[in-house]
């Protein structure tokens, strides 16, 4: 469009065009949404009506940036449904079965999800400005412990670990899910030595070499044989290929090939999506199987993989010394305008990431490295043994009599509690008298008090929580009235 109209901005440019593949795609699922329903869908000769579905969800869905007031809520807001959209364009990209299918998803696609990824991206890197200590890894270090295998998978973006757990369920298995602030910049020699067992002997030096650490006790930079030699000399069984080991000891294993596909593959790497994490899904159960207390699923970095390659930024080679698609290390002596954060390793390197979804490569359609909630938001999975799947847990009904709410819930697990919260994944946004969940009877009903009268016509969202204070199911309310 630019080209017709030279005067226009790159972003104005690009929201004109998703206004119009907004009001496209919707009326194309209007008029051809019914073709689904068609014995031509069972032969896979509609791959446009099924797309199509997908297509008008995106166009709907990114209609609104994610916000929030801080980075947290950015975060909680990716984990309770943000992720959906990045789904729908994934779904999109990958109903083609033709290259002219192929193309004009992926011309529709980019138009309505980069300007979302774009502006989205750009409101984490204020608050990363403003706090970048609010975006560090939270969750306890990786130690594996006897029974337990520690399951790395490189590159499992929050999206995909969502259909990764659905893949889990019809073998009888129900992870526990959780999200963490992945270590930046959000590439793999800084990520997966943060979730490893050998973390807690590792330092900062420089970002010279891949933005890897250096083993503090002799000061040689990690590498994959140095990882090896670690965990043979801590007792931590390596396991290869199918080899499930002693589930008596400790373990870390590797499975997957998501993030080399996306480099090697670009956009077509969607259409891979689903075999890989059945590939996944499986190793979990063999080692499940084979008798293991615990499989802990745990990731490096999410990424980004947008049709045409993500719009190029330009980088002086003299403010750097290192450059990635989405990152670069800053010199001492230099001095840049763009999004910063100190780097995981060694608060003394500075690196910067590219405005927005842009890139220091040109043409790159799948790359991570930056900020962005779809990079730096990274799922934790959690499968215990003889913890099965007993169908999705959810609330079907709630009723305000006053300032107490009586919510009816369906297929709970017992020891399941519900909670009135102000933020879904905050226990102190408690709105419940006492600031204590409550636990569901056999019957599946609960009734939650308010104890403060001022929080009356003020939004909440209810929340069903797992035994162990996971959140599974939420709802939307506002305290005191019934839809």
């Amino acid at each position: 469009m630019r080209q017709f109209f030279p005067g226009w901005s790159s972003a104005f440019c690009l929201n004109a065009c998703a206004a119009v593949f907004l009001a496209l795609s919707l009326e194309l699922e209007r008029l051809h949404g019914c073709r689904r329903k068609w014995i031509w869908r069972e032969v896979g000769r509609a791959p446009l009506a099924v797309a199509l579905e997908h297509l008008s969800l995106l166009a709907t869905q990114t209609q609104k940036a994610l916000a929030a007031a801080d980075a947290l809520g950015m975060a909680e807001h990716y984990v309770q449904s943000g992720w959906e959209t990045d789904a729908a364009a994934m779904a999109a990209l990958a109903a083609g079965n033709t290259p002219e299918t192929d193309e004009a998803l992926a011309t529709a696609v980019r138009a309505l999800y980069l300007p979302w990824l774009d502006e989205s991206a750009r409101n984490l890197q204020r608050f990363a400005a403003q706090a970048p200590a609010s975006l560090k890894p939270r969750l306890f270090p990786t130690e594996a412990t006897a029974g337990q295998v520690l399951l790395f998978v490189d590159g499992l973006r929050f999206d995909l670990a969502h259909r990764l757990a659905q893949q889990l369920k019809p073998m009888g298995i129900q992870p526990q899910v959780e999200w963490d602030w992945a270590a930046f910049p959000t590439v793999t020699p800084t990520g997966k030595t943060a979730v490893s067992p050998m973390a807690a002997v590792l330092t900062g030096g420089g970002p010279e070499e891949e933005f890897a650490p250096n083993i503090t006790a002799t000061g040689q930079r990690w590498t994959s044989d140095r990882f090896h030699i670690f965990l043979k000399e801590q007792g931590i069984q390596n396991l290869q290929g199918r080899d499930c080991g002693d589930p008596a000891g400790r373990a870390w294993a590797e499975v997957g090939a998501l993030d080399s596909r996306g480099h090697n593959e670009g956009v077509k790497t969607a259409k891979t999506f689903e075999q890989e994490l059945k590939d996944i899904a499986s190793r979990i159960q063999e080692l499940c199987d084979a008798g293991w207390r615990e499989v802990m699923v745990v990731t490096d970095h999410g990424w980004l993989l947008v049709p045409g390659g993500l719009p190029k930024v330009n980088l002086s080679h003299f403010v750097v010394e290192n450059r990635w698609g989405r990152c670069a290390a800053v010199k001492t002596t230099g001095a840049t305008e763009l999004p910063t954060m100190p780097w995981h390793w060694n608060p003394e390197v500075t690196i910067a990431t590219p405005p927005g979804a842009g890139c220091f490569r040109a043409g790159l359609e799948y790359v991570h490295g930056g900020l962005s909630v779809q990079e730096i938001v990274v799922p934790r999975l959690t499968v215990r043994a003889g913890v099965a799947s007993t169908g999705q847990a959810k609330i079907a009904a709630v009723k305000w009599v006053g300032l107490r709410c009586r919510i009816s819930a369906q297929n709970v697990a017992p020891g399941m509690k519900a909670d009135i919260r102000g933020r879904p994944a905050d226990a102190k946004s408690s709105k419940v008298e006492g600031g204590q969940a409550r636990e569901i009877g056999s019957d599946g009903t609960v009734s939650l008090p308010v104890g403060d009268d001022r929080e009356i016509g003020n939004a909440a969202v209810i929340v069903l929580l797992s035994p162990d204070g996971t959140p599974v199911n939420t709802a939307h309310t506002v305290i005191g009235e019934n839809p």
